[in-house]
């Protein structure tokens, strides 16, 4: 059950974000700490990492 809400917290971030990010294909893997990581912490992740590949528009 925690690994479905895991995907689920970072499948809802994904979508939160993913107007600000260059057209293309993402493959996101939900890992176990992301069920105790607070939904702010997790879209800024998300964020931080799309900066570092450059696929942020």
């Amino acid at each position: 059950m925690a690994r479905n809400f895991a995907k689920r917290r970072l499948r809802a971030a994904f979508l939160k974000i993913e107007a600000r990010l260059k057209e293309g294909t993402y493959i996101l893997v939900a890992k176990k700490e992301i069920v105790d990581a607070d939904f702010k912490t997790i879209e800024r992740d998300l964020l931080y990492g799309a900066g570092k590949l450059k696929a942020l528009q």
